[in-house]
C-alpha cells in the first residue's frame, strides 16, 4: 500500500474565502494546485486535523476532485470546524452509483458525497475571525 498523499499543511490566520491549500509538483517540476494521476483509484480515506491555538470563529476545509482536468471543481467534502481541535476522517468511493444528475454546488458543514472520483484533488479553506496560536491544519489522503 502507498503512503498517504499531503492534501495540504497549512496555518490558519486571517479570514479567508476558499483559498486552496494543496501544492505538489508535476511530472516536470512545476507546482500545481492539486495532485494529479489518481484517476485509477477507486476510493480514498481523507483526514483533516485541526489544531486551534486561540482566537478565530470558523474554519471549513473543503476537499475537491475534478472530472474534466480542473476545469470544474467538486466539493466531495466539506469538514467544519469552530473554536476547539479535532480530526474528522472520511471514506469516499468511486464505487458507489449516482443515479441523480449532480449540479456542483457548496456542500453543507461536516457533508460527504460519494461516488464521484476523479483523477485530480485538492484541499481549500474558509476562514471566519482571526485563529492565532498555532492554528494549523494538515489534511491527508490515502487513495486505494
Amino acid at each position: 500500500m502507498s503512503e498517504p498523499l499531503n492534501l495540504g499543511d497549512n496555518a490558519i490566520t486571517t479570514a479567508t474565502t476558499g483559498e486552496t491549500i494543496t501544492s505538489a509538483s508535476d511530472q516536470s517540476g512545476a507546482t500545481q494546485a492539486y495532485l494529479s494521476g489518481l484517476g485509477d483509484k477507486q476510493g480514498a480515506t481523507i483526514s483533516v486535523n485541526f489544531t486551534y491555538g486561540s482566537g478565530g470563529s470558523t474554519l471549513k476545509v473543503i476537499i475537491e476532485t475534478s472530472l474534466d482536468q480542473g476545469t470544474t471543481w467538486l466539493e466531495v467534502y466539506r469538514a467544519a470546524f469552530t473554536t476547539s481541535g479535532g480530526q474528522r476522517i472520511v471514506n469516499v468511493s468511486a464505487l458507489t452509483p449516482k443515479t441523480t444528475p449532480l449540479t456542483p454546488a457548496a456542500l453543507s458543514d461536516d457533508t460527504v458525497v460519494d461516488g464521484l472520483f476523479g483523477d485530480r484533488w485538492r484541499a481549500r479553506k474558509i476562514v471566519t475571525g482571526t485563529y492565532a496560536g498555532n492554528s494549523s491544519v494538515s489534511v491527508r489522503m490515502q487513495p486505494r
